[in-house]
């Protein structure tokens, strides 16, 4: 129930640092605009966001910020875990 109710609350115009509070980026590839986010209490529980940088001017080679936007997100779906 708990992770039914944070992913629902997740929307688009959230900072990252906002989503990663109960979730966090599930293991494998990931990129800049773009990642799969895992439940932290159960990582089999996932959603797929895509970002805007915050500042898009900046010249930084800074990956995550946690200032980007979610532009994009996805409903939960069930998937096995990545692992690096």
């Amino acid at each position: 129930m708990e992770a039914l109710e944070s992913a629902s609350k997740l929307s688009v115009g959230m900072r990252r640092a906002e989503i990663e509070k109960d979730f966090e980026l599930d293991g494998g590839m990931t990129f800049q605009n773009r990642g799969t986010y895992t439940y932290r209490r159960c990582h089999y529980i996932k959603v797929d966001v895509e970002f805007q940088k915050s500042d898009p001017t900046s010249n930084t080679i800074e990956t995550f910020s946690p200032g980007d936007q979610a532009s994009k997100i996805s409903k939960p779906y069930l998937a096995y875990p990545v692992s690096d």
